[in-house]
């Protein structure tokens, strides 16, 4: 106790830290009273609902700030603290909005009772208390040299994802509709069933609700009226409309919630727990696959441990659809890559590496072996061996595309190719070139700065405009700041930068060859591009810019100033996270 209190003590001997302090803590009574004043005048007529959020707003707000009192140096006040402060204030002062609080109680009785018709004001303050909980976590922790990448992962992937799958209904995701039904499919022909029937409860709950162009799936009150632990009518019938050519896709694009969805219907759930079943598998495999990846890449173990937790990734961490499995199959491909580009001789590594190939080539069609180039990085001085490194991974990638998009689906045709009549195809990227080349410079002359922006979470649910363009390309830039100064386990050449640059080049070229489908024909520009197409190659891209003039320009970093530098990245990357949950739930609780 003694040791806090000298250290707290010896904070404030000099005057720079006494001015820091004053000004701290007229900010502190600021916000406070700011947040009373706004409070009050909101519920003014109704004293008991009034009081009671004046006494836990001012218990924040104080607690808050003698909490960043106590963790703030103000003899050393770092660019990191100064920006971590005032995100903080700003969060204080817009939670408690009014634009938010009339909203979350817009069904209060004036008058001497009063009364809600649901409890979104409750999931809010839990979600709050998670978050200051993280936070308090991260600024704490944050410092201890053990507090790795990976540790830094779990601490804050299990709270955020929490909160997105709270958040998050279950037709959030663009597509849901013809994902659902995929994976119910799938769960039928596991459990022996038809392939194309489902049980009248689900075949209810997926036209009222979970129909993504239904305006009752933006209300969470609309999917918790559904919710009934046991299914009441379980009998079987044919699905309305059956999507068939989703039978091209394979079972590995939706494993995980496929089992749980298939437990669900064995334990005789109703449909929404059967769901949040299925997405509770996803978010499980979510997770491991994730930290998998981190632990076995040599390079950027905090990219590969950020990009995860971008509000995108986190959107997609539970969702009904094939997306979760393409970002977390690709991670351990490139993660895998670079470890068997460090133990070239690793069995392991060259056994994972071809099962995270295999897997690529197993996912919504084999799109996204387009990475496949960065096997490149095998050749070196043993011819021999780099041509067996490099053959057995392409040839496991190959085996997967043929098995799963040639044999299995015989019959079936990936819907992506085209086949509208007023609509292009695919065959038109290389019928005519120059066309197509023509129409993807105009396209991303006029969309690329917003795709690279939404590829971390401007516009999440729905493709709502959700989060702030600041705080996404706050989060990218802490990516990118520690990615400079991380200390990696293996040094990339220049040769590795040009084969990531051809990779991210081939991305930007061919990914829009599938939305050609989408394409009016006589269109100027390609339609349907979305920033999560490019997740994938979101690692290469900032290896790109961080890891070879300016990584090597930091070598002389101290170790103690990059432990500062990695503190402030974890404390500003866990605050612009629970800023986004925030945005989440202004919009999604306020309906």
């Amino acid at each position: 106790m003694n040791k806090y209190i000298q250290l707290w003590t010896g904070r404030f001997r000099d005057k720079r830290s006494r001015i820091c302090l004053m000004v701290f803590a007229v900010l502190a009574v600021m916000v406070t009273a700011a947040i009373c004043l706004k409070v009050r005048n909101i519920y003014a007529p109704i004293p008991l609902l009034r009081n009671q959020i004046l006494i836990a707003v001012a218990i924040v707000a104080v607690g808050l700030s003698f909490f960043l009192a106590v963790q703030l140096d103000f003899r050393q006040f770092k660019v990191g603290r100064a920006i971590l402060l005032a995100l903080l204030i700003l969060v204080c002062v817009q939670a408690v909005s009014a634009n938010f609080l009339v909203k979350i109680n817009t069904n209060v009785m004036l008058g001497s009772v009063a009364k809600t018709t649901w409890n979104g004001h409750r999931i809010a303050w839990l979600l709050f208390l998670i978050m200051a909980i993280y936070l308090a976590v991260i600024c704490v922790f944050g410092r201890d040299k053990k507090f790795t990448a990976e540790r830094f992962f779990l601490v804050s992937v299990v709270p955020l994802s929490v909160a997105y799958l709270i958040l998050m209904l279950p037709g959030s995701v663009p597509d849901t509709k013809i994902h659902f039904l995929a994976s119910y499919r799938l769960s039928n022909i596991i459990l022996g069933e038809e392939p194309w029937v489902g049980r009248m409860d689900d075949i209810n709950f997926y036209d009222e609700i979970a129909n993504c162009e239904n305006p009752d799936m933006r209300d969470i009150t609309a999917v918790l009226s559904n919710l009934h632990l046991k299914a009441e009518n379980t009998e079987l019938a044919p699905w309305p409309e059956p999507m068939e050519h989703m039978e091209f896709y394979s079972v590995f694009c939706y494993l995980p919630q496929v089992l749980g969805m298939s437990l669900g219907r064995l334990l005789g759930l109703g449909s929404v727990p059967m769901i949040y079943l299925g997405r509770l598998f996803m978010l499980l495999s979510y997770i491991l696959a994730c930290f998998h990846a981190i632990k076995r890449t040599p390079v950027g173990k905090f990219l590969f441990a950020a990009i995860p937790l971008l509000p995108m990734s986190l959107m997609l961490s539970s969702a009904i659809s094939y997306d979760p499995l393409v970002l977390v199959t690709t991670l351990n491909f490139l993660a895998c890559s670079l470890w068997l580009c460090q133990e070239p001789d690793s069995r392991t590594a060259l056994a994972e590496c071809m099962a995270w190939a295999f897997l690529v080539g197993a996912v919504k069609g084999g799109g996204y072996l387009i990475l496949l180039p960065v096997v490149l990085m095998f050749w070196d001085g043993k011819k021999r061996r780099s041509v067996t490194n490099i053959g057995a991974v392409v040839g496991a990638s190959l085996v997967s595309v043929v098995l799963f998009d040639v044999i299995l689906p015989a019959g079936s045709k990936l819907f992506q190719f085209g086949g509208e009549t007023d609509k292009l195809s695919a065959s038109f990227a290389f019928q005519e070139p120059l066309h197509y080349i023509s129409m993807l410079v105009e396209t991303y002359v006029r969309q690329l700065d917003g795709l690279m922006i939404n590829m971390g979470g401007t516009h999440l649910a729905l493709l709502e405009v959700t989060v702030p363009c600041v705080i996404i390309v706050g989060l990218m830039l802490v990516m990118g700041v520690y990615s400079i100064y991380e200390k990696d386990n293996m040094q990339l050449r220049n040769r590795d930068k040009q084969i990531f640059t051809l990779v991210v080049f081939l991305e930007l070229f061919l990914t829009p060859v599938m939305l050609l489908s989408w394409t009016t024909v006589g269109s100027e520009v390609i339609d349907g591009l979305q920033g999560r197409y490019y997740l994938p190659v979101l690692p290469l891209i900032v290896m790109v810019f961080t890891k070879f003039k300016l990584h090597a320009a930091t070598a002389g970093v101290t170790e103690e100033w990059n432990l500062e530098i990695r503190e402030s990245c974890y404390k500003v990357y866990a605050l612009l996270s629970c800023i986004s949950v925030y945005y989440m739930m202004r919009l999604y609780l306020t309906r």
